[in-house]
């Protein structure tokens, strides 16, 4: 049996450094993945939650630089947003690496 968690690279407690830190302790206890989801719309009744989203990809290439052993996956993701150079992968690439920069 394998054992996988989720990143918390959404809503309102996302940041750098949680993302980091949950990544890090997973890999410290052996879990053998880490997973990210990706959404292009946030329902309204979500508000609640806050509406920080880190980019799934890029949130994965963060991971990856601080990570060794685990595997890296995504939940889901939202194929046609990621067409090369489109307008919105790049706002929200760019706005990924700015919150992760802190």
């Amino acid at each position: 049996m394998q054992f996988g968690v989720c990143l918390p690279h959404r809503w309102k407690y996302a940041s750098a450094r949680l993302i980091a830190d949950v990544a890090q302790e997973a890999e410290s206890l052996r879990f053998d993945s880490v997973w990210v989801t990706d959404h292009v719309i946030v329902p309204v009744h979500h508000v609640e939650r806050g509406h920080i989203f880190y980019e799934a990809l890029m949130t994965l290439a963060f991971v990856s630089s601080i990570t060794r052993t685990v595997a890296m996956g995504t939940t889901v993701l939202a194929t046609p947003t990621h067409a090369t150079g489109s307008s919105w992968e790049r706002r929200s690439r760019r706005s990924t690496r700015c919150r992760a920069a802190g």
